[in-house]
């Protein structure tokens, strides 16, 4: 595949990634609430946009996007356990299916939502810090779809 192709299959696997975290950032961060309906449109277009990229590459790809997949699943299920919001699950959920990986332009196949992750627990990490709540540091909440959009970007850049 010339690099034509493989710039061309990643944008249209992000584009439409980055467009679906943004907005649910902007409710998210506006009106604390990201409804379902959202999700439920998102994901088979993601889903499908992952399965075309399975298409060109190998099978070793595809054992790998699916241990990629149980992880984010199981890693979005814990942090909902632990009380952080539900958009925050299903949007980790959601890159997983829609793009597994960092861009294939990068150095490695990273999982891209871990990553996101924690980029965005980094860039969040001021904002609990030096929030004005008399709470311990610890039971302090944020709202951290916004921040894992952030990580979103800053992985599709880079």
């Amino acid at each position: 595949m010339d690099t034509t192709s493989l710039i061309i299959l990643e944008l249209a696997r992000f584009v439409p990634l980055c467009a679906v975290m943004g907005y649910a950032a902007f409710l998210d961060y506006k009106f604390g609430v990201v409804p379902n309906k959202l999700w439920l449109c998102a994901v088979p277009a993601g889903l499908l946009t992952a399965l075309e990229t399975l298409f060109f590459f190998s099978v070793g790809l595809l054992i790998l996007t699916l241990i990629t997949i149980a992880v984010c699943v199981v890693v979005g299920f814990v942090t909902f356990w632990l009380g952080s919001g539900g958009a925050d699950a299903k949007a980790i959920m959601f890159m997983a299916v829609s793009a597994p990986f960092l861009p294939l332009w990068g150095l490695w196949p990273l999982p891209l939502p871990l990553v996101a992750m924690l980029i965005g627990s980094v860039a969040a990490l001021p904002s609990i810090l030096f929030s004005k709540s008399k709470e311990p540091i610890w039971k302090r909440k944020t709202r951290f779809l916004p921040y894992l959009f952030i990580g979103l970007i800053v992985c599709v850049i880079i």
